[in-house]
């Protein structure tokens, strides 16, 4: 028994690890801000939870991507940032001053 547990830990840490990065890119359009997000390797972030939040831990809007792993909310009054996240280690925060200007 002792030996097929052995091997087949032996086994697992042989397999090849796939990496993937969580990355969003986000837009201001006139009175909206749009992004969109994307694995690394091309895997879809569809349905996956977000929030915009002011600098002062206030929760502004939440939901969820889209089938085309877009989302869309109002341009805040306030400073705020953005969180989208994808689940453990795939977390991606973007700051409004990362946000381009159409």
């Amino acid at each position: 028994m002792r030996v097929k547990f052995i091997a087949g830990w032996i086994l697992f840490m042989a397999m090849p690890v796939s990496a993937h990065s969580l990355f969003m890119d986000c837009e201001q359009q006139e009175t909206d801000v749009k992004c969109l997000a994307s694995f690394s390797d091309g895997s879809s972030v569809a349905n996956m939870p977000y929030e915009v939040i002011s600098y002062n831990d206030k929760l502004l809007y939440s939901g969820r991507t889209d089938e085309a792993s877009i989302f869309k909310f109002a341009l805040p009054q306030t400073d705020y940032f953005i969180l989208l996240d994808a689940g453990p280690g795939h977390v991606v925060e973007v700051d409004m001053a990362d946000v381009a200007a159409e």
